[in-house]
C-alpha cells in the first residue's frame, strides 16, 4: 500500500504515518505539506490512497479532493476534519472521499477508518 498525507500539522502527520506504518508493515509513505506537492505525487501511478486535513470554510480541502480523484479517480481519500458536523460529512461524500474522521480520533479509530478505505 502506498499512501500520500497532505496535512501541514508536523505532530498530526507524524502520528498519522506511524499508525500506517505499524498497521500495514509493508506500507510506502509520501507526506507533502502543500497542495502542489501532492498533485505532483499523485500524479504517479503508484498512490493506493491519500489522507489530507480539509478545512470546509475555506474550500480549500474540497478544492484538494476534486483535484485528486480528477488526477487519479482510482485514489481512495480519508478526509481528516476539525470536528464532527454533518454537513461537513456530506460535503466530503459529494466530492467522492471514501471515508472520513475528525483530527481527534484515537490511533485505534485511524486504523479502522484506514482498513476500511484500503479494502
Amino acid at each position: 500500500m502506498h499512501v500520500l498525507i497532505t496535512i501541514n500539522h508536523p505532530p498530526l502527520r507524524h502520528a498519522i504515518r506511524a499508525v500506517i506504518k505499524d498497521e500495514f508493515h509493508a506500507s510506502a509513505v509520501q507526506t507533502a505539506t502543500t497542495e502542489q506537492d501532492a498533485r505532483h505525487i499523485v500524479s504517479t501511478p503508484h498512490i493506493d490512497g491519500a489522507i489530507f486535513r480539509i478545512r470546509l470554510w475555506e474550500h480549500g480541502g474540497l478544492r484538494h479532493l476534486r483535484q485528486i480523484k480528477h488526477v487519479q479517480p482510482s485514489v481512495t481519500c480519508l478526509v481528516l476534519h476539525l470536528d464532527a458536523r454533518p454537513h461537513d460529512t456530506w460535503c466530503a461524500m459529494v466530492h467522492e472521499a471514501s471515508g472520513d474522521l475528525i483530527t481527534g480520533a484515537t490511533p485505534e479509530e485511524l486504523r479502522s477508518a484506514l482498513r476500511v478505505m484500503m479494502t
